[in-house]
């Protein structure tokens, strides 16, 4: 069972306290008598299956040779797309960032150009 929680109020709290607006949990059910059997971080579940898909799909279907990848937002999704799609195309030395608020964007591209080493 999956349950996901928005708190857009997060955004505005201290940084120090680092709390995401979207939260999740999963928890794993035994199939014979209900009884819980493990409770999982849902958000970074999340975040890690859906980059994993996308960098599935970006091999099957992408030129082996691609010289670049656009990247649509800046958030963790960005920041774990960019991380998964490296693993299956790691040449392209230039991702840019698709974003309407340049202050994210800006903190996005410099994340990752410190953590990757790409434009």
């Amino acid at each position: 069972m999956k349950t996901v929680t928005f708190f857009p109020g997060n955004a505005e709290l201290d940084p120090a306290l680092a709390l995401h607006t979207h939260m999740a949990t999963i928890e794993l059910l035994s199939r014979s008598t209900g009884e819980p059997l493990a409770l999982m971080d849902g958000r970074l579940i999340t975040e890690m299956r859906t980059a994993a898909v996308s960098a599935v799909a970006l091999d099957a279907l992408a030129p082996k040779d691609v010289a670049s990848l656009g990247i649509m937002g800046s958030g963790v999704q960005a920041r774990s797309h960019l991380r998964a799609l490296r693993m299956v195309r790691p040449q392209p030395q230039r991702h840019p960032h698709l974003e309407p608020d340049s202050g994210e964007r800006r903190t996005a591209g410099g994340r990752s150009g410190r953590t990757s080493g790409i434009q």
